[in-house]
């Protein structure tokens, strides 16, 4: 019974098409033939609460509460035998159109020239482009925007941090971390400004993403 609920379910796997050229994103998570074995799974895990049901209309010199508890309890154990029998969804990849810069690239906030590659030579945790006219820039989504400003000074070799330390709460294993998105612009320019650097703050690549950019002045 347990494969009927998962063939009835409206939130099965949906399918994504790998097809050459394109082709539909979702479809069916399980083909016609995996949807057959799927239910004659289904009915050999309900077969025994269907025959406990039956012998207990039969034999009448047992209650058929303890008739429905064992076709209950083997119905139960049928499924978890049969846990592994079900048929993977079928998984399909409309293959990515190329494009022009694969989020790795980026146009420079001062001289604004274009396709930024990003620099792959040194490893840090968000991207970092530099530009010939000797700006540098790296960015993230929102919420990481004060480890982006850290990880900018760091490069810079500014020995200062935007970010603020971790608070602990009333529970051991929880603290909480304040963050003001415009306060890390605020204070990121005011450290850049003290080291002869100038600050400018771009669209990100995607939405809800920034980019920072500092030069020296």
């Amino acid at each position: 019974m347990r494969h009927w609920c998962i063939l009835m379910s409206p939130s099965a796997p949906p399918a994504m098409g790998f097809v050459a050229g394109g082709g539909p994103s979702r479809g069916p998570g399980f083909s016609a033939s995996d949807q057959r074995r799927i239910f004659w799974l289904g009915l050999v895990e309900a077969t025994p609460l269907v025959g406990a049901f039956t012998a207990g209309s039969w034999i009448e010199s047992i209650p058929l509460w303890v008739w429905g508890c064992l076709g209950a309890v083997l119905c139960l154990a049928t499924c978890w035998k049969l846990r592994h029998q079900t048929p993977w969804p079928v998984i399909h990849v409309s293959p990515q159109q190329p494009s022009e810069d694969h989020g790795t690239q980026a146009d420079c906030g001062w001289c604004g020239r274009r396709g930024i590659e990003c620099d792959s030579a040194s490893v840090h945790l968000y991207p970092l482009w530099k530009c010939p006219c000797g700006a540098v820039g790296s960015g993230a989504w929102l919420p990481d925007l004060d480890e982006v400003a850290d990880q900018l000074l760091a490069v810079l070799g500014i020995d200062a941090r935007v970010g603020e330390p971790c608070v602990p709460t009333d529970h051991p294993g929880i603290s909480i971390q304040r963050y003001d998105v415009n306060q890390v612009e605020r204070d990121l320019g005011g450290i850049l400004q003290r080291h002869g650097y100038e600050f400018r703050v771009a669209p990100g690549l995607e939405r809800n993403t920034r980019l920072f950019w500092a030069r020296k002045s």
